[in-house]
């Protein structure tokens, strides 16, 4: 059983959600979004150890040096349409990484468990 649920997005938070969810069909982007929502622990309810490895935490190398290739190929214009549905996929998969990481800096600051700079305190 599923609920329908219609709702009307401002033009730019639309725009901003097409750009993340980037070959994804929209409604498949914004479904996945809301269960990652709901079943994510708030990050206040994190233990520091957790805010610290998250703060900490980098991209893999396999995946930055795979994106660093689809970006090559797109500024050399020779990105295939897979390549550019699987560019879209890590840039959305990267932004995503990004923001959360940001999140536990800021959540890492705010505990005193690193300095505003991003340095352990």
């Amino acid at each position: 059983m599923s609920t329908t649920l219609t709702i009307d997005l401002p033009d730019e938070l639309a725009a901003r959600a097409k750009s993340a969810a980037g070959s994804r069909p929209l409604a498949d982007a914004v479904l996945d979004w809301i269960a990652r929502g709901v079943e994510e622990t708030p990050l206040e309810r994190w233990s520091d150890a957790d805010v610290t490895r998250a703060a900490a935490e980098m991209w893999p190398s396999a995946l930055q040096s795979e994106l660093s290739d689809l970006l090559a190929d797109q500024r050399e214009s020779r990105l295939t349409p897979d390549g550019c549905a699987r560019l879209g996929e890590l840039m959305a998969e990267y932004r995503c990484g990004l923001l959360a990481k940001a999140k536990a800096v800021n959540e890492a600051v705010r505990r005193g468990l690193l300095a505003a700079g991003g340095h352990a305190a």
